[in-house]
């Protein structure tokens, strides 16, 4: 399978980080998700099996330094999906891979990733080792919990600038050290609420994401939600605020 032009490469398997994501990465801050742009790239799939498969993917850039190129090798191995990924990230070598599987009833899923500069660059980022691990629940009453730690060995962006700015696999966090709890519950068949909790014990800061969705019509959907962040003077959470905010969904 061959695909070029404008599309989404979405290889992240965690819920919250997704270091893995060199094309296509997902930042949880960002509500607008189904908007967002993918990447103009050409991307080659080649299925081995119903389980497994090889893909080459790449996002050309006018400068070598912002272009991306990765392979993919995807299989599964006693009930564990396993991916394995090689390529190069702005100049940068990029090696790692993920899992996602389960233990009894909850599920287990992991990301790594080791990046480092390749020859001389206007920016010495130096090495970087960026690794999440997280675990998902279900329980009998349709509550969805989610659990997720994040490792990030550069130590996280210096500032948050917008709710909606597209974060980096090598350096996917604003701390060294993030914690995510997540909730998810569906009231009645036609409101649904989440909550969800992060903590960055090195930026001394707090983050709350509730939100409540409500289906007013067949195709029509009410969302409310709130972004709070609980911040020390020096974080980089600083100039952050916080935001409430509505929007309607109609589909068609």
């Amino acid at each position: 399978r061959v695909t070029v032009g404008r599309q989404r490469i979405n290889w992240g398997i965690n819920t919250v980080s997704n270091p893995n994501d060199l094309f296509n990465i997902y930042s949880f801050y960002d509500f607008d998700y189904p908007e967002r742009p993918g990447s103009d790239a050409i991307r080659v799939q080649h299925f081995l099996s119903w389980a497994s498969r090889v893909e080459l993917a790449v996002s050309p850039a006018r400068e070598i330094s912002e272009t991306v190129a990765a392979a993919l090798y995807a299989f599964n191995t006693r009930g564990y999906d396993v991916q394995l990924i090689s390529g190069y990230f702005k100049n940068r070598l990029a090696v790692g891979g993920g899992w996602a599987g389960s233990i009894g009833q909850t599920g287990f899923k992991g990301e790594a990733m080791f990046f480092t500069d390749l020859g001389n660059t206007e920016q010495d980022l130096g090495t970087n080792i960026v690794a999440g691990l997280s675990a998902d629940y279900m329980f009998d009453n349709s509550l969805y919990l989610v659990v997720e730690g994040l490792y990030n060995q550069a130590g996280g962006q210096e500032n948050f600038i917008l709710l909606g700015q597209r974060l980096s696999p090598d350096n996917p966090s604003f701390s060294k050290f993030q914690f995510t709890v997540q909730v998810q519950y569906p009231f009645t068949p036609i409101i649904s609420g989440s909550l969800a909790a992060i903590t960055y014990p090195d930026e001394e800061a707090f983050f709350a994401y509730p939100s409540i969705s409500v289906s007013i019509l067949q195709d029509l959907d009410f969302n409310l939600f709130t972004q709070i962040f609980a911040v020390g003077e020096n974080s980089a959470f600083s100039g952050a605020g916080n935001v409430a905010a509505a929007s309607l969904k109609w589909n068609f």
